[in-house]
């Protein structure tokens, strides 16, 4: 397939045309390799008005063309080697990552920010200070490889062994640098489209009811929006405290039971752009090094007990970091001959931290699970539950009884819950320390309920 761009201020034209292509990829059998050839070129820099061509330094390859969302929010991601990061803290006790931070955390103006933010009921603040700092050293000390590197070396891979004429190794190269990874119903995962659906195709999708796949929407005319100066600009700062307070030896348990929970998770999973990698909280976190590095003030590890006042802040306010509560999401093709959001399943990532923070106080429930309850469930699975369903048909078929199966399907089934259903659950389930944080969320998400 190749695809012409249009020079000059043809952004409607570009922009269906895209969508085109996608509908056609979209009805591409899954196991297909499609081949794009791109001509955006246009003359690049210069812009074509009749017989005078004008000189645009700035400009796209496409011509005068407004920045898209894909241009703000990507173009300074942070890519971190985490590879790297667990073979270090694998290797050895101590890792360059965690002193770094413990040394960032002994100076006096970290401290005075800490307090002051502590002091003042500034969750959020405190949040962002620590994990900035965090994303700041990881990305330094591990910045993961230029990508277009590695695609180079898999080429001189792919014509080594057409040259030996290894047809098998060819194909295996040609599908790694399609990044042709097959999940469920032949989605696949190992893509990234740069096809947005408009604004009014998610206004009228998510407009519908919580059964057809909608939920609470509020749009936005802002072409950028940076997520942590948000989540800072609406911070709701307490004046009054309650009266929980943990001993340091508690704070400390809490901090290690958030730091196995992390550890129970899979490597090398994508995180927001605005978060740290899981491989950098556990470097950070790791509690393995000797007491030689703490500078004689007595601090074994002052990260973790900044990272455990943190913890201790959240059970104080009785909220958690809003940016928590916040996810981006990734569009994954369906590739089920559907155009716009019906063709595309969103996978949201969450920051790491506060995905295994509440994996730890659920941990900390006592659910008791009915027989029939599978899927998400340990030593219950989904399949277990259409054995049972194929066993019951079958002997009801034998008695020679008559039998009807209904099955239901649920669009877009995790914010189709009420909020009020959800909370009555977690107050039945966990004591009233837990209940309180795990269901504290946004202002706006109390008021929606």
């Amino acid at each position: 397939m190749v695809l012409y761009l249009a020079p000059g201020n043809a952004a409607a034209y570009n922009e269906r045309l895209l969508a085109w292509a996608n509908q056609i990829i979209s009805r591409a059998p899954g196991r297909s390799l499609p081949l794009i050839m791109l001509d955006g070129n246009a003359h690049v820099g210069l812009e074509r008005t009749g017989g005078q061509i004008n000189h645009h330094s700035e400009d796209d390859a496409a011509g005068s063309q407004k920045p898209t969302w894909h241009d703000f929010q990507e173009k300074d991601r942070h890519r971190y080697d985490t590879g790297q990061m667990l073979h270090d803290l694998n290797a050895a006790p101590c890792n360059e990552l965690q002193i770094s931070l413990d040394h960032w955390a002994r100076q006096p103006e970290t401290r005075q920010a800490l307090q002051e933010s502590s002091q003042a009921g500034r969750l959020d603040t405190y949040w962002q200070i620590i994990n900035d700092e965090v994303c700041s050293q990881a990305f330094r000390l591990y910045p993961r490889k230029d990508y277009r590197d590695y695609i180079e070396q898999l080429a001189q891979e792919l014509q080594t062994a057409f040259d030996n004429r290894d047809m098998k190794r060819v194909w295996r190269i040609a599908r790694t640098i399609a990044g042709k990874h097959l999940g469920p119903k032949k989605r696949q995962y190992g893509i990234a489209t740069g096809f947005i659906p408009p604004v009014a195709d998610w206004t009228e999708r998510l407009a519908q009811t919580g059964p057809q796949g909608g939920c609470l929407l509020e749009a936005t005319d802002e072409m950028e929006i940076d997520v942590p100066e948000f989540c800072l600009s609406h911070e709701d700062v307490q004046q009054q405290f309650n009266s929980f307070s943990q001993p340091s030896d508690v704070e400390e348990q809490e901090t290690q039971r958030v730091v196995e929970a992390m550890r129970g998770t899979k490597s090398h999973r994508e995180v927001p752009r605005w978060s740290a990698p899981r491989e950098a909280w556990l470097s950070a976190l790791s509690c393995e090094c000797d007491n030689n590095n703490n500078e004689g003030n007595g601090e074994d590890h002052p990260f973790r007990n900044v990272f455990s006042k943190c913890l201790s802040l959240i059970r104080t306010t009785s909220k958690q970091p809003s940016i928590w509560n916040i996810s981006q999401t990734a569009r994954i093709p369906k590739a089920n001959n559907k155009s716009n959001c019906s063709g595309f399943r969103l996978i949201h990532l969450l920051d790491p931290v506060g995905k295994s923070w509440n994996k730890q106080l659920w941990q900390q429930s006592n659910s008791q699970h009915p027989h029939r309850s599978t899927g998400f469930i340990r030593h219950r699975t989904r399949e277990q539950a259409i054995v049972q369903a194929r066993c019951l048909q079958w002997k009801l078929h034998r008695a020679r009884i008559p039998w009807v199966a209904v099955l239901f399907d649920v669009a877009n089934a995790f914010p189709s819950p009420d909020h009020k259903y959800l909370d009555r659950v977690v107050q039945q389930r966990s004591d009233a320390a837990n209940a309180t944080v795990f269901s504290a969320k946004t202002p706006q998400r109390q008021d929606d309920c």
